[in-house]
């Protein structure tokens, strides 16, 4: 067998794919041993790199063990590379002797180091390629990629002309001198170009895809849609495709293959899971056999949903067929996360040894549960485990509020921002990073230029229309016009849990509030919660016969504020579902306040306040993303003196009606924490308990944007932040009610 493999893994660096085929594809399945799939694997994208059976194989790959000759490391090296597993491949690149390299082998060496961003090496390994073979394309091509990545713009479009005077048709290299020269020119210019070529050509899946992928990188997102939508073919007029496809006989299928594949990763880059499901769903219709990789993505977006059940079914399924215990281990972990069971996920990831296939992956995974549970430090040790072999390690180093990158860091992650092959979500991470990089070494015009770019990247792919919450709230101000109306309220058992309700503006300190309220004995913090918004939907759906809400607010009776309450209560997270109490730290619901005192009138309420042009600030500050839609006035400097305007005539709405409420300044907090939490907790109809104190130990999920402020002991930092960005926040401080700034600041009356 041993003797088999090394000349088969000579036929395929010779390039004699056939050969290789012609020994593989007559073995029976179950006789494959994994290094002979390796081969197969190989030969196969060499000669038809989207088939079927291509995507099967990759999808299934990740299970497979090798321990045959030493000659197949190259080729285990190169499967790392299609699995986009930069590190392992150097790994497994530096056991070779380099003597016998050829260009190929330098030229996928090339693009591992690409993967962990070490644009240098890479840059030195495309040009031995290119030594060794001064005819290949390919090698120009990759060389003009990290040529651009090293923002050596120039030199990178000389080295896509001399691809494409190699391989005029070469479509990587005419798509990436494109997309370069729409980056440099910053015009749709050229958008209308790739359109032209396009209409003169509309059967080319490559230039459809190169079109389509501009309108992406200018959020032109429904255009790029509308682009691949037109060349979507109904199911029903395709053949199912059998495992083993003819690549010819199968050509159509595989371009709509090609063509969901794509429209599918957009979906679920802009986190639109349910249209992710349903390309997907039509994938899995097309294949008589799915591949496997399409079922774990179902799962996932099924989870994401919220549909867990489903998602259980799919992974026990796949468990029976796969035999791959690792993966279904990874794919049950993820479903425990997006169940809120963080600390069992975590058991199950810390089960994985370093000689894992999935120990990289699992790193990341790790850390992030530990830094939403408090375990900052050893969230940090993970993360720099993987900083050696990726750079973007550091931007979540960074966002754990406690990690100051140096200066080396610092400038390698300014140079992927400013590379205009890197995408746009990603660099808009980039760039919030590198705002608080820059923040923590006081380096504010740096930070206000990164904020500056951050922001107008969100807004690109966030609609937002400030007029329909200033209407939103002008209805509730007209339609509550008493703080219990005509009815008594909710009539519910005495066993059920208690709500306690902690509202204010996004980052006004609402996480730092709930984590000392829910540190109490009594009492189970449940994070933010929708049941309350969810309610205005419940009852113009299950009262249809009301005025639409709040019109109708006055017109409630005792049943239907007791069915509001009611599902409130079943909504709850299973932590809160057996609690005494329950703690909904929605910052939001300070729009409900007036219809949360009408179901739940004994339940208090508190009102964090804070300095509105810190506020402000913060907002700006914070990369909420696209999962946070509703935060879509956070981008904007205006909108987000409009939010602030609106919610302050909102509380002052709710003071003068007469709901009752704590109300305290986060600044007041921070300089007097043991006076203002003891007042907290005596409000909520508490008793005292001396660990409220060491609220930062606390062992607990946290999954919101303060994670790591609550994770230290409290600090004052955070007051009077703004004067450091003052011009940047001036178009919000001029936009600013003078009443919402002369309520914190008198003085200035």
């Amino acid at each position: 067998m041993a003797d088999q493999l090394n000349t088969l893994s000579q036929q395929l660096k010779a390039q004699n794919y056939a050969g290789v085929l012609k020994a593989t594809v007559l073995i029976p399945e179950n006789q494959k041993s994994d290094d002979l799939k390796l081969l197969e694997l190989i030969a196969r994208i060499k000669s038809d790199q989207s088939s079927p059976i291509v995507q099967h194989y990759l999808s299934e790959s990740a299970g497979w063990s090798f321990n045959q000759p030493e000659s197949l490391t190259s080729e285990r090296a190169f499967l790392h590379v299609l699995r986009n597993e930069g590190a392992q491949a150097i790994r497994l690149y530096k056991q070779l002797d380099h003597e016998t390299f050829t260009g190929v082998d330098y030229n996928r060496l090339g693009n591992a180091y690409l993967m962990v961003s070490d644009f240098n090496q890479a840059l030195q390994c495309y040009d031995k390629a290119i030594e060794l073979e001064p005819e290949e394309p390919s090698h120009y091509n990759n060389k003009g990629g990290a040529l651009a990545r090293l923002q050596k713009f120039d030199l990178a479009l000389e080295v896509y002309d001399q691809c494409l005077e190699r391989e005029p048709s070469h479509n990587t290299a005419q798509n990436a001198r494109k997309k370069l020269l729409i980056k440099l020119n910053q015009s749709e210019d050229l958008l209308e170009q790739l359109k032209a070529d396009l209409d003169q050509d509309p059967d080319s899946l490559e230039k459809r895809l190169g079109y389509f992928n501009a309108l992406v990188e200018f959020a032109h997102y429904n255009d790029a849609i509308s682009v691949l939508k037109d060349k979507i073919t109904p199911i029903k007029e395709l053949k199912t495709i059998p495992l083993e496809a003819d690549p010819e006989e199968y050509k159509e299928e595989r371009d709509q293959i090609n063509l969901r594949t794509t429209l599918c990763q957009l979906f679920e880059n802009r986190q639109m899971w349910m249209r992710a499901l349903g390309v997907t769903n039509q994938m899995i219709e097309m294949f008589d056999e799915p591949p496997y990789h399409l079922l774990f993505s179902k799962a996932d977006y099924l989870a994401e949903l919220g549909k867990f059940e489903e998602a259980d079914t799919i992974i026990d399924d796949l468990e029976e067929k796969t035999n791959d215990a690792e993966r279904i281990k990874v794919a049950r972990a993820g479903l425990l996360c997006e169940r809120g069971k963080e600390s069992d996920a975590l058991e199950l990831y810390e089960s994985f040894s370093k000689g894992s296939r999935f120990y990289r992956q699992i790193l990341h995974k790790k850390a992030d549960i530990k830094l939403t549970l408090g375990r900052i430090e050893e969230s940090h040790a993970d993360l720099l485990e993987l900083l050696d072999t990726n750079i973007m390690v550091a931007v979540q180093l960074i966002n754990s509020k406690n990690y100051k990158p140096d200066d080396q860091i610092i400038e390698k992650l300014k140079l992927i921002a400013r590379n205009p092959f890197v995408a746009e979500q990603q660099r808009e991470n980039l760039c919030f990073a590198l705002a608080l990089a820059c923040d923590k070494r006081k380096e504010y015009d740096d930070a206000a230029d990164f904020l500056r770019e951050a922001n107008a990247l969100n807004r690109k792919k966030i609609k937002y229309n400030p007029q329909q919450f200033t209407q939103r709230s002008e209805r509730h101000l007209r339609f509550f016009q008493t703080a219990q109306g005509p009815v008594i309220a909710a009539n519910l058992p005495d066993d059920r849990p208690k709500p306690i309700f902690i509202v204010g503006m996004p980052r006004s300190g609402t996480t730092l509030t709930e984590t000392i309220v829910g540190t109490h004995s009594k009492v189970s913090p449940c994070g933010e919660l929708p049941g309350i918004p969810k309610i205005s939907r419940f009852i113009n759906k299950n009262f249809p016969k009301l005025k639409p809400y709040p019109e109708c607010i006055d017109e409630l009776n005792q049943g239907m504020l007791t069915a509001m309450a009611e599902s409130y209560i079943k909504q709850l997270p299973e932590e809160g579902q057996g609690a005494i109490y329950t703690a909904d730290k929605l910052p939001h619901n300070f729009v409900n306040v007036g219809l949360i005192h009408r179901i739940f009138p004994k339940a208090p309420i508190i009102h964090v306040m804070r300095d509105p042009r810190d506020n402000g600030l913060s907002n700006f500050q914070q990369n909420f993303g696209a999962k946070f839609g509703g935060m879509g006035f956070a981008f904007d400097l205006e909108h987000l003196a409009n939010e602030i305007n609106n919610y302050w005539r909102l509380m002052k709405h709710w003071r003068k009606i007469g709901v009752p409420m704590i109300e305290f300044w986060y600044e007041d907090l921070v300089n007097e924490q043991e006076t203002i939490s003891k007042a907290l907790i005596n409000y909520c109809g508490l008793q005292w308990e001396e660990q409220i104190l060491e609220f930062h130990k606390l062992e607990r999920r946290v999954k919101t944007a303060s994670v790591g402020q609550v994770r230290n002991k409290m600090y004052k930092s955070s007051a009077q932040k703004w004067r450091n960005y003052e011009e940047l926040l001036q178009p919000m401080i001029d936009a600013l009610d003078t009443s919402v700034v002369e309520f914190y600041e008198p003085e200035a009356a």
